[in-house]
């Protein structure tokens, strides 16, 4: 990580819903030391939709 090493724990979602979209069998970290209730949605997520980039615009598709 940007910040050094940490430990995690790896894990297999059966299910990830993000708003009206479910996402299955999604491979997933725990890192205890988190502040709070931070999240990060990583590649193992993100894979699953189509990223289109044009000039300071990120447009996600399902």
């Amino acid at each position: 990580t940007a910040n050094g090493r940490v430990i995690t724990y790896r894990t297999q979602l059966n299910s990830l819903e993000l708003g009206g979209i479910t996402l299955n069998d999604v491979e997933a970290s725990i890192t205890p030391g988190m502040d709070g209730d931070v999240i990060l949605l990583g590649m193992s997520a993100l894979k699953q939709f189509e990223l289109t980039q044009k000039g300071d615009t990120l447009t996600i598709r399902y």
